[in-house]
Order: C-alpha cells, then structure tokens, then sequence
C-alpha cells in the first residue's frame, strides 16, 4: 500500500465495513484542507453505497489519532463563518462575518 500520496488511506474490510486511515503522521494527523477535502469527498461516497453499516476511522502512526486542524496552515487564512449555525460554508442565513 503507497501511503505517501494520499492523506486518507481508504480499507474495505467487509462488504458492508470501511476503515479509513488519517495518513500525516509527520504532523499528527492534523487536517489540512487537502486532507478534510478527501474526507468529505470519501464520507459522501459512503453515504451513496446503502451496503457500508459501520465506517472505523483511525490514524496511522503511533504519536496520535488526529491533533486537530493543522494550524501551520491556518496561520494565515481568514475564512467566511456562518454565525448561526457554526459551519464554514454559508447556508444562506445572511449574517456572516471573517474571522481572523
């Protein structure tokens, strides 16, 4: 298995069972917007495939499961915020602001 391409390793254990595999263990599997962008693109095939039950998520490495957002990259961002309901992308309720 080549784990340095791709920062979610995808592992159909069963027909109905998946394991994915947070794959940066060089920053403690902290999500970078590469690596939630490929987990929201995997979770919305899950969601079309009615033959997956149970989804296991892990972290490869032994330091840690997931350190959180990866806030090297974050240093320097701004991002819209939907106030009202806590989401990065607007839903449409109007009364947005940028945090710093």
């Amino acid at each position: 298995m080549d784990t340095q391409d791709t920062t979610v390793l995808v592992q159909k254990l069963q027909p109905e069972m998946m394991v994915l595999i947070l794959n940066r263990p060089e920053s403690a599997n902290a999500l970078n917007q590469r690596m939630a962008e490929e987990v929201a693109r995997i979770f919305d095939e899950i969601q079309k495939d009615s033959t997956i039950r149970v989804v296991i998520l892990a972290g490869y490495g032994n330091k840690a499961f997931c350190a959180g957002a990866d806030l090297k990259e974050r240093k320097g961002m701004t991002e819209m915020f939907d106030c009202k309901s806590g989401i990065q992308e607007c839903q449409g309720c109007g009364d947005h602001r940028v945090l710093q």
